[in-house]
């Protein structure tokens, strides 16, 4: 479970950084922005093995479930083509 900084602290460290620089939303405190980083990939990747996502009807693959989400929270810019979970602009 997410716990102190001191376990913790180099996710709480790396948000906080993202938020500094504009890439994270700052409206909430670098522990609470961390917790929900940490709390979205272990959904993601516990729902994973079970078929679970498909079960709840995001049929999509985990990358690109992960991507979208994640993408959401951080304030990402979507990716440039649907095919691409990076989010950089798809060459062909």
């Amino acid at each position: 479970m997410f716990g102190s900084h001191a376990r913790n602290g180099t996710a709480i460290d790396a948000v906080a950084a993202a938020q500094r620089c504009g890439a994270m939303a700052a409206d909430r405190s670098a522990v609470v922005a961390a917790r929900s980083v940490w709390a979205t990939v272990h959904g993601l990747a516990t729902l994973h093995p079970s078929g679970g996502p498909a079960k709840l009807g995001l049929d999509d693959t985990p990358e690109r479930l992960a991507t979208e989400t994640l993408g959401t929270l951080l304030r990402l810019p979507p990716p440039a083509s649907p095919g691409d979970v990076t989010g950089t602009p798809d060459p062909h």
